[in-house]
């Protein structure tokens, strides 16, 4: 992303990127190091947004205090003293062209192919896309269809038998 210096480089592969990216963690990331690259190209209106909306997603990355660290040395530099709301920041991104991501279509896509890998037998490759799709929507309900997709290959009497007391 940031190879050899070329922070312009990277911004425009990240941003690429974030059309398509639907993991929490990967879309985080590469806010965050977006949120870099345009600080680097000068581009600080984009950077403040690009942070704000990673900080934002509440991940509790490793990475999350050298961005709060940098948020607030660019925050000095523009004379800011808070982070811009969601609504600005989606604005923000929208008019430098950054995909507010995940796209709905690529939520869409996520979660019909959890559903065609159900349907064709295949419940526990769906296990991921599931949580990723309770992840970005906070739908406590999708944790649970993540355990009936688990308990769906197993043996009933495994199952029940787990349930059963111990006597």
């Amino acid at each position: 992303m940031d190879i050899a210096g070329d922070h312009a480089k990277g911004a425009d592969v990240l941003t690429r990127g974030l059309a398509v990216a639907v993991m929490p963690g990967d879309v985080n990331f590469m806010y965050y190091r977006l949120a870099y690259s345009l600080w680097q190209t000068n581009n600080r209106e984009a950077a403040l947004a690009c942070y704000a909306f990673m900080l934002g997603m509440h991940f509790h990355a490793q990475y999350e205090e050298a961005a709060e660290a940098e948020v607030r040395e660019l925050m000095q530099e523009m004379g800011v003293d808070s982070l811009p709301d969601m609504d600005a920041v989606t604005h923000t991104l929208n008019k430098h062209g950054i995909p507010v991501a995940p796209l709905t279509s690529q939520t869409e896509l996520l979660a019909k192919a959890a559903i065609r890998l159900v349907d064709a037998g295949f419940p526990l490759a769906a296990d991921e896309a599931v949580w990723a799709l309770g992840a970005l929507s906070n739908d406590d309900r999708l944790g649970a269809l993540r355990m009936s997709l688990r308990f769906g290959v197993l043996d009933e009497d495994v199952v029940l038998a787990s349930e059963r007391p111990a006597n």
